[in-house]
């Protein structure tokens, strides 16, 4: 390729380099469905069983919390490709152009590394629980090998991005990291509390723009990586018990019921209801969406809920006002529709 110039050649590499990674996605995201179903289904069909039949079935609740922990990852690998991990771009995006491309790379190899560490944590627990059970009978190990090739995708997409940035910033990002690493082995004894060390990664990765579950997760492995006595694997148990909760089964039908809002076109008489009291102030949509959460809140009583259903109903509503709420590595400011008033599209 002659500088400057981008030959049809170039574009057709670029696509041949570009097909295994939609393949993957689509692979991702037919697993993902395919879980969310599955999950939908043995959920329906613990319910009717126990409260319709009074005939409850044992291995419901293990199966549905398991499909849970496999589509919380498939699903975040699914938005990492698309870079749709949410994150806080409000410090980051007023930084010179270049300090803000190595924060980017910076964030961009964390994240990489991150994503590999819970796989590999992920799978090495699926290998230790080989032989044990859940209450109801079911192989243990099945919960964490989904769980660690969910995190391998995201490991990949996210070196995908890594692979995209500047060798330059990659390069100065990878010595930093070593340069603190050193740093922390050489102090030993006098490196900072393990406690200071996960409150203050986890503040300085969410101000430089590292999306929320990765900084979560970046402070979780502060605390494993200082205390030493503990084995990488409780961090991947520990984070399959946080999403192994049965109160986080109703996040689906949530999800399920904002789809349906959002295809028979009640979300969008909702959005005009409410556009039509607070839709002429500055930032109309932000209101609404804010108003939104209020309404809703009242009568869910849940902030699950909330954020599973209005979410999706408003997210789609920002897309067609000319926001783009899930650019995460974009280092550009907020779009100027969030400074004028909202209009939702015509039914």
């Amino acid at each position: 390729m002659t500088a400057g110039r981008v030959t049809a050649a170039d574009v057709t590499a670029g696509r041949a380099r570009s097909l295994p990674l939609r393949a993957l996605l689509r692979v991702v995201d037919a697993l993902a469905a395919a879980m969310l179903a599955a999950d939908l289904v043995v959920v329906a069909a613990s319910v009717i069983a126990r409260f319709v039949f009074d005939a409850p079935l044992d291995w419901a609740d293990d199966v549905a919390r398991g499909l849970l922990v496999a589509l919380s990852f498939f699903g975040a690998a699914g938005a990492m490709a698309r870079d749709e991990s949410l994150g806080v771009r409000f410090f980051v995006d007023r930084l010179p152009a270049a300090l803000r491309r190595a924060v980017d790379a910076l964030v961009a190899v964390l994240v990489a590394g991150i994503a590999g560490t819970i796989a590999v944590h992920a799978i090495g627990m699926g290998v230790l629980t080989v032989g044990q059970t859940t209450g109801s009978g079911l192989p243990l190990e099945w919960t964490f090998y989904p769980m660690g090739g969910g995190a391998a995708c995201m490991a990949v997409f996210a070196l995908v991005h890594v692979a995209r940035l500047r060798l330059r910033d990659v390069a100065l990002a990878v010595v930093v990291l070593a340069a603190l690493a050193g740093g922390a082995w050489l102090l030993g004894e006098h490196a900072p509390s393990t406690g200071a060390l996960m409150f203050w990664s986890f503040a300085l990765a969410l101000a430089g723009g590292m999306p929320i579950g990765f900084a979560l997760a970046l402070s979780a492995l502060m605390f494993v990586w200082n205390d030493g006595s503990l084995p990488g694997a409780i961090f991947a148990q520990q984070m399959a018990r946080g999403i192994d909760n049965f109160v986080l089964l109703a996040i689906p039908f949530f999800l399920l019921t904002g789809a349906l809002m959002e295809a028979s076109g009640i979300s969008v008489r909702l959005i005009a209801l409410l556009e039509r009291l607070v839709g002429r102030l500055r930032g109309g949509l932000n209101v609404v969406m804010v108003l939104s959460m209020v309404v809703f809140s009242g009568m869910s009583g849940s902030k699950m809920a909330d954020v599973a259903a209005v979410g999706s109903v408003l997210v789609p509503a920002a897309r067609r006002d000319g926001q783009n709420p899930g650019r995460r590595w974009r280092c550009s400011p907020p779009p100027r529709s969030w400074r004028r008033p909202f209009r939702p599209a015509s039914t």
